[in-house]
């Protein structure tokens, strides 16, 4: 976080945070954490939201909910397949001896 393009931001933050003797703790840092965010959003695929976190496992979780379907489906439909070629093939094998 402190290394990244908001880097700079983020310790101004987490500095006037940390050494805040306001009554409530960094309440004078709004404009710091303000313009942290405003960074931050300038670069969502370096900071997800927490919301955009959830979407994106969602649609990861679908996805896989779907692909390992769709595996079961293929193998439970190919495995007859396999047989009968297997047949086919051992039947004119036998034929040709």
């Amino acid at each position: 976080m402190a290394s990244g393009p908001c880097g700079t931001a983020f310790k101004d933050a987490f500095s006037c945070f940390h050494y805040s003797k306001e009554e409530v703790k960094g309440s004078e840092c709004m404009d710091q954490f303000r313009s942290m965010q405003e960074c931050m959003q300038r670069f969502p695929e370096l900071y997800p939201q927490e919301d955009d976190k959830v979407q994106q496992e969602k649609s990861e979780t679908h996805e896989a909910s779907q692909s390992s379907e769709t595996a079961e489906m293929s193998g439970t439909d190919s495995a007859p397949a396999e047989d009968s070629n297997t047949t086919q093939s051992n039947t004119e094998t036998s034929e040709e001896s």
